[in-house]
Parts: C-alpha cells; structure tokens; sequence
C-alpha cells in the first residue's frame, strides 16, 4: 500500500469513528460511537433493544432538539417495561430500535398514501455478543400504496447505532458463501450479517431469506400471480444502500433460479453508498443486468465522503449519477458520474468534517426535490 494510500485510509477510519453535525449556529460535535453504549450480557439473556444512553447519543449524533425523540423516549420505556421474546428473533416487537420507532415511519408512509411493513430487524442484534463492540444486522421494510396499482419498496436503513457502525468498518472484501453472490466477493459486515443466520444469537434464518419468504406474502396478499407480477424495487440510504446492493445482486440470483409466483425484481436505486464489491462483482452485476428491462441506479451528492469509502479498494456498480446543489440550473443539477467498472476510481470528496452533513438523508431528499421541483422556492 502507497503512503498516499495509508494517508487516505487513517483519514477514512478517523472520519468513521465520528459523526459530526453543523447548521445554522450549531456547534460541530464529535461522538464516539460506543459512547453510552454497554455490551450486551452474555449470559443467554436478552439485551435491551435500545438503552436510555444510547438514544443520548443519537439526540447527539443528529443535534435532535428533545421534543424529536419524545416519542421514542416513550416507546423505550415501554419496551423496558414489557420486554419479551429471544435474541436474535427477527421481527419480535421489541427489537425495533427506539429511535427509529416505525410508528413515525408507519405515520410518515400514510401521509403520502403508502403503508410500511417491517420485515427484518437486526440492528440491534450482535454478530457476536461475546465481543465489546459487535457488529450488527439490517432493519429492512416494505413500502407499498394503499390504494391502485400495486407495487413495493424493498427499503434499507441507514446507520444509526454503534454496533451498525462496527458493521460498516467491516470492509474486508470477503466470499460469505460459494452459493451466494455468485460466488464473489463483498464487503464482510454487509454481506455476512445480510446473508447469514446469527447463530451466536439463535437465529436460524438469515435476514435475507427472511426478505425472500415475506415478499411472497406479501404480494399475494396484493394479488399478486404468475399472470400478473407485483413489482419490487429496491432501495436504501448508506449502510442500506450497501445492503439494498448485495440484496439486489442475490435477489437477481434467486429470481433467476428460481422465478417468484407472486413478484417481479424491479430496478436498484440506492443513495449515498460505499463501495461493497470488488471489479468482479460490479461487472456481474452489470452483465445480469444486460438486456434485461431492470437498471441499477446510484445517487451521490457531491462532497459527500461515503461514496468514497473504502477509499483504498472496491468499485461502485453503475450506473453513477452526481447531485450538485450548487448546479446553476435544475437542468445541470444531476450529471452521469464516470464509471469505475474500468479500474477508476473517481473521488471527489476531500475528508472534512462537513462531509458528513452532505450525507445526510434529508439532503438527498431536499436534492432530489429540487431536481423534480426546480420552481420550489422551499424544497
């Protein structure tokens, strides 16, 4: 590895084992992400899905103002109060994260008439409970409209607790599985804790077969058939756009060996991903991709850091698409980005503290708005 190399990746690393915030007169803050964060007991019973400290440190991570979280301060206690269930179940209640509490996501899906069905919730199940800071598995849903034409959003969370960001360190390039992925190699946190059962915790379902089996229901419960498909989409914000990618190129594989009765794979777009996949995994991607009606679409703002990262290896699947805010005119605001299936790879991201705001999911969201909306004066 060059020294140049060596630079990059301490400066990736000390901006992964932080999380700052800034706006209007806010105070940048750094949080480490084990801060309030105690291990998991290791004598068979079950840790609690989310502990007052641990919604600290988030209020602190986002700058949350208290009366954002009162809700899921709530639903903590009540949690506390009423817990039940075994490590490792996969959609047991209590293992919703607090604050990520999916009566807000529920509310937030009504609203612009959709309703969202949790399928997995891991992001508070350790890999490993004998570790201090184990890694964690994915909290994944699906959205879909209340009224019309059926369809559904496979969508993939972000990173919000320590134990996902442990996740997100993991990024040997590793094969989980000869059977799985092709066979190639993927970014170890990401793929290991989607596609493989947490034993060390019981489970004997991996997440992603989980994804498998309620997909189905799902769509026959929209009415899906062999003669009328549901669609799918898939989709997901940082740590969940890695996973809405390895999800996507195992779902192509499945699909394709084995045909769902009830649904049909759609296109991948994802928001602010790293880079989960060597070169070989980006061009099989691409080559299952080829002359089929699916697309795989990526989003990166511009200046945001994790789209960078690994910064030392992996290769992004196209196609890449660049959100540039400060674009003159709406038209100019999304360019294709140059594509790294050829051994480049282009960064355009300078490790800085205010990279991080640039990844914000609300960014992306305001983005994109103002691409669709270029009259809006408040995006």
């Amino acid at each position: 590895m060059s020294a140049q190399s060596e630079e990059q990746t301490q400066q990736a690393q000390t901006l992964l084992d932080r999380k700052t915030t800034t706006g209007p007169n806010a105070e940048v803050k750094t949080v480490s992400p084990t801060a309030g964060f105690t291990p998991p007991p290791t004598d068979g019973t079950l840790p609690l899905p989310a502990r007052q400290a641990d919604v600290d440190t988030i209020a602190a991570l986002y700058d949350l103002n208290v009366s954002h979280i009162e809700h899921a301060l709530t639903k903590l206690r009540e949690i506390q109060q009423t817990l039940t269930g075994r490590a490792g179940d996969v959609l047991t209640p209590p293992h919703t994260p607090a604050a990520q509490d999916i009566t807000h996501v529920k509310n937030g899906a009504r609203a612009i008439g959709m309703e969202f069905e949790p399928y997995v919730d891991l992001a508070l199940t350790p890999w490993d409970p004998t570790t201090e800071n184990p890694s964690s598995g994915p909290f994944a849903g699906v959205f879909r409209p209340k009224t019309g034409e059926p369809f559904m959003i496979l969508a993939f969370k972000g990173t919000t607790f320590p134990w996902e960001v442990t996740t997100d360190k993991l990024f040997s390039a590793v094969v989980v599985d000869p059977n799985f992925l092709y066979g190639l190699k993927a970014h170890q946190g990401m793929a290991r804790n989607l596609l493989k059962p947490f034993t060390a915790t019981g489970q004997i379902v991996s997440a992603f077969d989980t994804i498998m089996t309620k997909l189905e229901a799902t769509a026959v419960r929209l009415k899906g058939s062999s003669d009328k498909k549901v669609p799918v989409y898939v989709t997901g914000h940082s740590l969940g756009a890695g996973y809405s990618i390895v999800a996507y190129l195992e779902l192509v594989r499945r699909v394709t060996a084995t045909t769902p009765t009830s649904f049909v794979l759609q296109d991948l777009w994802n928001y602010g991903a790293p880079r989960v996949f060597l070169a070989e995994g980006a061009k099989k991607l691409a080559e299952v991709l080829k002359n089929t009606t699916r697309h795989a679409y990526r989003a990166a703002n511009l200046g945001d850091i994790v789209p960078t990262l690994p910064p030392v290896f992996g290769t992004h699947v196209d196609i890449g698409y660049k959100l540039d805010p400060n674009a003159a005119a709406a038209t100019n605001y999304i360019t294709v980005r140059e594509s790294e299936l050829e051994g480049r790879q282009p960064n355009d991201a300078v490790p800085s503290p205010d990279t991080w705001q640039k990844h914000w999911p609300q960014v992306y969201y305001q983005g994109i708005r103002k691409y669709l909306n270029p009259d809006d004066a408040n995006p």
